[in-house]
């Protein structure tokens, strides 16, 4: 339904037509009255003097039957017509018309006549209420995609000395297909006292203090009385961007729904972010399912990063699966993708696949903090490790059994190793995370050690917390100034 009114005015407004056993009814809907006002409306002896006024004759008339006052067919067909052209100069397009109830032979022709004569853009099948009506017509209004308009916003110094907001449409509503473009022009006058000047594009009839709904911003510095022709342009359903060669592009960001020009600091460089992420890959005997979970966890976590690169920051990431050592003095099967695109990161993790693990209740962590070591991180970026395991690293006791570990990796150095700043985020899913005691503590007393000597971080439980603690770790530093609205008028 939503489909066969696409590229219509049914987000804001629609008729629909009901054939039922009472009679003709036409009734709109607009998105400001939440039920359906009729406008035009006829019994069916009304519409035809041959139908019965007695409500069984009626019915029965209505299915066709024949009876004392037959209904002749030729009467019926004539008068349909002319109740149809009588109620077409009231439809307000989209038309959806609404089928009889089957079975009804009279109503069905009446329904086919409405088909033909007025071409409804919907068809839908009868409704047994009006509430079910109601219902329907306002899922379809928000189901519909809006062709947005949209607003330059402006100011200027309003009495309290605080620059009020003043939107100027640019871009009416309208329908724009793919590939297609549009675009106006807008004068940008300077402020008084010289500052730089935000002029940002939002959704027509939004809320301005809403940040979802600006879809562009340019900043411009100009002097008093100075002036810009900008161009607002469309290239598409939905993507609006400011052309001019003065401005530069910047994130819009408001901090005060109560005042405009409360605006955070629109940064040409974008932060570097940094992120590793470590999967066990060894899989417990009876713990089927583990591994597997834990990598949805780490494709949701690479696949936001992914979305996160190129709009709020220079994202990098990277991806280590470790299995178990599987005999005395083996290496760790290890599958790696460096610091790079997240979308290679992503493809390197719908690679890994479940290990078999050799030992039930520990895990060779320090392997992947190894790999870590040996990355290319940025010295100016944010580094972070996210350490997805079911197991703690291998105690003590063990390490005689295994040859490398116990010559050359030592989980406290391989962390004091690690790039300065480097923040290390313990996330315990399986068997690490069950109500064993605090801290996950898979393996004994062992596990809460080393989960210590990872970070003073509390061991994240579970995905939604973990996701939490990256975007606070990976928020953007914007410290709030004071920036103008482009003013659209010149200063005296």
């Amino acid at each position: 339904m939503v489909d066969a009114l696409r590229d219509t005015e049914a987000h804001t407004r629609m008729s629909f037509l009901e054939v039922d056993v009472r009679g003709l009814t036409l009734s709109t809907a607009t998105d400001s009255i939440p039920d359906l006002a009729p406008v035009w409306s006829r019994l069916w002896n009304q519409v035809c003097a041959e139908v019965p006024g007695h409500h069984e004759k009626q019915l029965f008339q209505l299915a066709g039957g024949v009876g004392r006052a037959p209904v002749s067919r030729t009467a019926w067909r004539a008068a349909v017509a002319e109740a149809l052209d009588q109620l077409a100069a009231h439809v307000v397009r989209p038309l959806i018309l609404v089928e009889p109830p089957a079975g009804w032979v009279l109503l069905e022709q009446a329904a086919r006549a409405a088909l033909r004569r007025l071409a409804p853009d919907l068809t839908l099948p009868w409704q047994s209420s009006l509430t079910d009506l109601n219902r329907l017509s306002a899922h379809l209004m928000a189901g519909v995609p809006r062709p947005e308009g949209y607003d330059v916003l402006l100011g200027w110094p309003g009495t309290t000395g605080i620059a009020e907001a003043r939107p100027q449409r640019v871009l009416p509503r309208a329908v724009v297909a793919p590939g297609d473009t549009r675009s106006e022009q807008v004068v940008v006058y300077g402020p008084p006292h010289g500052s730089e000047t935000l002029v940002p594009v939002v959704r027509h009839g939004a809320d301005p203090a809403d940040p979802a709904a600006v879809v562009d911003v340019a900043a411009l510095t100009l002097g008093p009385g100075e002036q810009a022709m900008l161009t607002v342009r469309q290239e598409g359903p939905g993507t609006v961007r400011i052309v001019h060669p003065a401005a530069r592009p910047g994130r819009a960001a408001w901090a005060s729904a109560a005042h405009l020009e409360d605006l955070l600091r629109l940064d040409e460089s974008r932060t570097e972010v940094d992120v590793l992420v470590t999967v066990e890959l060894g899989q417990p005997v009876g713990q089927n399912g583990s591994v597997s979970d834990r990598l949805g966890v780490a494709r949701t976590v690479v696949g936001d990063l992914a979305r996160m690169a190129g709009r709020t920051a220079s994202v990098r990431a990277a991806v280590v699966g470790y299995g178990d050592h599987l005999r005395r003095g083996l290496d760790v099967d290890l599958v790696q993708q460096g610091l790079g695109d997240p979308r290679d990161a992503l493809a390197r993790l719908a690679e890994m696949r479940p290990l078999m693990a050799a030992r039930g209740l520990t895990a060779p962590l320090e392997e992947a903090l190894a790999v870590a070591v040996g990355l290319d991180w940025r010295p100016a970026a944010r580094k972070v490790i996210v350490v997805l395991a079911g197991r703690p690293a291998h105690p003590a006791q063990q390490k005689p059994s295994l040859i490398k570990c116990l010559a050359d990796l030592d989980l406290d150095r391989l962390v004091a190793a690690l790039p300065p700043g480097a923040e290390i985020i313990p996330a315990l899913t399986g068997p690490a995370a069950e109500r064993g005691g605090p801290g996950g503590r898979a393996g004994g007393g062992w596990a809460d050690e080393v989960w210590a000597l990872l970070s003073p971080r509390t061991p994240v439980m579970s995905a939604p917390h973990l996701q939490e603690v990256l975007e606070q770790l990976l928020a953007p530093d914007e410290e709030p100034i004071n920036l103008r609205l482009a003013l659209g008028e010149p200063v005296p």
